[in-house]
This record gives structure tokens, sequence and C-alpha cells, in this order.
């Protein structure tokens, strides 16, 4: 669904930077949730805060990506950007 209604809503009532992505593992497929944001009727600044930045505020994490590194071109249904993969690695090592 890319027009959702609570996600506007939670937008306009708590503010982009009081949300963060998260998953439901195993319970449900994270990549029904990363194309759901993607595709959701919000501004990329909304999108961004929402994937990476609020939750490296939040967080606390220093994060020094160094340079991007393309993913190789493949047929899977789901790759997360170089930035999403650190950002969940730094997270659960922080939670470790």
């Amino acid at each position: 669904m890319t027009d959702n209604p609570t996600l506007r809503l939670a937008i306009d009532v708590l503010g982009v930077d009081r949300i963060q992505f998260a998953g439901d593992y195993p319970y449900e497929n994270a990549g029904d949730g990363v194309r759901a944001l993607e595709n959701a009727k919000i501004s990329d600044e909304e999108r961004v805060a929402i994937f990476e930045t609020n939750a490296i505020k939040y967080w606390g994490l220093d994060l020094d990506p160094g340079p991007v590194i393309q993913p190789p071109k493949t047929d899977l249904s789901l790759i997360f950007s170089c930035s999403r993969s650190l950002l969940n690695s730094a997270v659960i090592s922080r939670l470790a």
C-alpha cells in the first residue's frame, strides 16, 4: 500500500523526527516494509529520516561509512543499500 494514512497521521502528529523504521522479524517480511516505505507518499527528506537519520541520532551512532560500494547487479528482490546495512549492523552491535 503506497497511500498510508496512518503513516501520514503519525508524521503530522508526532513529527517525523520521532519515527524510525523497524520490522517484526521473523513474523513479517522486512522487504515488504521497506518497499511500503519506499513507495509511501512522503517526501524524500521524511523517508531518509525514518530509514536512517532518526536511528543514528536516537542511538547515538558514530558512523563512518567510508567509500560507497555499489552492490552487484542481481535478481534478488530485496537489496539494502550500503548505508542501511551499516546502520543495522551498528544498531545490533550497540544492543549486544
